[in-house]
């Protein structure tokens, strides 16, 4: 039993609603001076991807020939329903999304660590530390651009796409280690792996081949098998027809094959500043090895980064967005969901008693990484530079 289901359930509500709630406070603060704050000289104060994407929201014309219209249409329609400003719906969802991550978080670490006895605020401090975390710094590496980051706080999609897709892998996964999957909840992670898609495309991409590769060395079940095999053919459609939609009209922009050059943009050394994102994860492996045999989660999990970072390090796009580096938002999505799961694997041997120099090697990344993502985010609300 945990220590957190003995604790008075008043108590817990409190801790929660404290918790959950400044999460969505502050987020909202945010997105909202991303959006609107303007120094004296009337330019806005946040290098971010906030305002234009809102004037997307603003445009149906443009919402109609946009690939992944999901997160902006749904703004443009609550705005029009409501009679609400474009700009509260939009600070609002991204609010409600980071929210719901936070609590995806704490919910999957709850169940995963069960049978651990671990205080409520222990769990809560956990998914702080997981929202919060950046990669390792190193002199001469710029902390965000240079290597993938589990938490971007510039990109409405990439924020918006999140809780999406830590709920379809740890559904998917249960699945795989269950024979009697109700109908429904194959159909749940189908509607939700679309919705994903219409959002941001970048997760589908990673997911799929993750799933198929997944199959093949994890799961043997016919209905497991089915269940993939149909939500391939919808996902792969629905992608067909986004990006005929996002490229099938701007003969300047297109999808290339580029060897590291995106990349090499912003990082002078690629293999050190993939370490630099996945320290904890790395060392927990390594300590543990058996995780990629055992642990289906984890499993799961570096295929996706695995994925993630091939698509950043061979595909680019052509023409204006290419210094955009779309496509390493793949590896900052799969990246989020690698350290959900490692933290509820390291949590769980800690429980259990792991070896002294473990512990304190693996506390003192997790600590490093920490405290890089305190700095960030300091340096981002302060500064308004996603660069830093």
């Amino acid at each position: 039993m945990r220590k957190s289901d003995q604790e008075p359930r008043f108590l817990l509500f409190s801790q929660n609603l404290l918790f959950f709630g400044g999460v969505c406070l502050v987020t909202s603060w945010l997105f909202w001076n991303q959006l609107f704050s303007t120094g004296e000289s009337g330019q806005y104060l946040f290098k971010s991807d906030m305002k234009p994407h809102l004037s997307w929201c603003n445009d149906i014309a443009s919402l109609l020939s946009f690939g992944h219209f999901g997160f902006h249409g749904l703004v443009w329609g609550l705005s029009v329903l409501t009679g609400l400003s474009s700009g509260y719906i939009f600070v609002s969802l991204l609010a409600v999304a980071t929210t719901a991550n936070a609590l995806l978080i704490y919910v999957i670490l709850k169940k995963l660590l069960e049978n651990c006895t671990f205080s409520n605020w222990h769990l809560l401090l956990s998914v702080f530390v997981l929202m919060t975390i950046e990669p390792l710094y190193m002199p001469g590496f710029s902390i965000y651009l240079s290597a993938g980051s589990t938490n971007a706080w510039h990109n409405p999609t990439l924020i918006a796409v999140k809780p999406f897709s830590l709920a379809i892998v740890f559904m998917t996964v249960g699945f795989a280690q269950t024979h009697n999957t109700k109908f429904t909840s194959y159909v749940v992670v189908t509607i939700l792996t679309l919705l994903s898609s219409l959002i941001k495309p970048s997760f589908v991409l990673i997911f799929l081949p993750a799933l198929w590769l997944f199959l093949l060395i994890s799961v043997r079940t016919k209905p497991f098998f089915f269940f993939v095999l149909l939500l391939s053919i919808l996902s792969v459609g629905l992608l067909a027809l986004q990006q005929k939609l996002t490229y099938g009209q701007d003969l300047n922009s297109k999808i290339i094959i580029d060897f590291f050059g995106v990349w090499s943009l912003y990082s002078h050394n690629i293999p050190l500043s993939i370490v630099r994102s996945i320290a904890f994860p790395l060392a927990l492996i390594l300590m543990r090895p058996t995780l990629l045999t055992n642990n289906n989660y984890m499993i799961f999990a570096v295929l996706l980064v695995f994925f993630g970072t091939f698509y950043y390090a061979f595909f680019a796009e052509a023409g204006p967005r290419y210094s955009g580096g779309n496509f390493g938002w793949f590896q900052d999505i799969a990246l989020q969901v690698l350290f959900v799961f490692s933290m509820a694997e390291f949590l769980r041997l800690e429980a259990e008693g792991m070896r002294r120099y473990c512990q304190i090697m693996l506390f003192g990344l997790l600590a490093r990484q920490l405290l890089m993502g305190i700095f960030y985010d300091w340096t981002l609300w302060t500064d308004g530079d996603v660069g830093t």
